[in-house]
């Protein structure tokens, strides 16, 4: 998984895009520092609120424009 540029990595290549991240900063879970982070990471996947998402054909193209 690319957690560094992943825009260019992911969204770029293959249209997807993450939704609903709730932590500050976009990285690996394994550089979570807290418990607390794991919990509400873990949390967010469970239940819906992050998940990756293909792009249509027209947020690709406003995505790629912008």
């Amino acid at each position: 998984m690319y957690y560094t540029n992943f825009d260019d990595n992911i969204t770029a290549k293959w249209r997807i895009v993450l939704e609903g991240w709730p932590l500050k900063r976009f990285c690996s879970p394994a550089d979570l520092s807290t418990q607390n982070e794991v919990q509400l990471l873990m949390h967010a996947w469970e239940n819906g609120a992050a998940k990756f998402r293909v792009l249509n054909d027209e947020e690709w193209e406003a995505w790629e424009a912008a």
